[in-house]
Parts: C-alpha cells; sequence; structure tokens
C-alpha cells in the first residue's frame, strides 16, 4: 500500500484541470515531508488565497486519490 509522503499544498486562482500543478502556477502554503497519517492538520505557513487547493507531489507523474479536504479559514469567510 502506498502512502501520501513529501507533497506540497499550494493556492491558485488557476483551474488545476486546465494547467497541470507546478509550483510557478500557486502560491506555496505549507509543504509536507514524510508519509502522512490517515488525517492531517496543515496550517498555510503564510497568508494565502485563492479559488483552488493544489495537493501537489513533485517530481514525475503519481496519482493521487484524496478522499475529504477541508479547507477553513481564521477570517470566517471563504
Amino acid at each position: 500500500m502506498w502512502k501520501l509522503h513529501d507533497f506540497n499544498i499550494g493556492v491558485s486562482n488557476t483551474d488545476p484541470a486546465t494547467v497541470a500543478p507546478s509550483p510557478a502556477n500557486y502560491q506555496l502554503c505549507s509543504t509536507f515531508a514524510g508519509a502522512a497519517g490517515a488525517v492531517e492538520h496543515i496550517t498555510c505557513t503564510v497568508p494565502t488565497r485563492g479559488r483552488y487547493v493544489v495537493v501537489h507531489i513533485p517530481g514525475k507523474y503519481q496519482a493521487l486519490t484524496v478522499c475529504e479536504v477541508q479547507v477553513s479559514t481564521h477570517s470566517g469567510r471563504i
């Protein structure tokens, strides 16, 4: 069984369905080193704003299956 590992979380106004995610087209929110567990709480290290949340695994193409992602904000506006 493969686990999600070594990935970046980004925020972008560019639809990732039309342009492949790369560091050039999203604002880096946070990085995660190592293997993720069943539930991970990741907080942006810098204030970010955008329409799309990107989970990006750098390097060669890798498949990613995500069951649920919850996005929240400190200001109460999403």
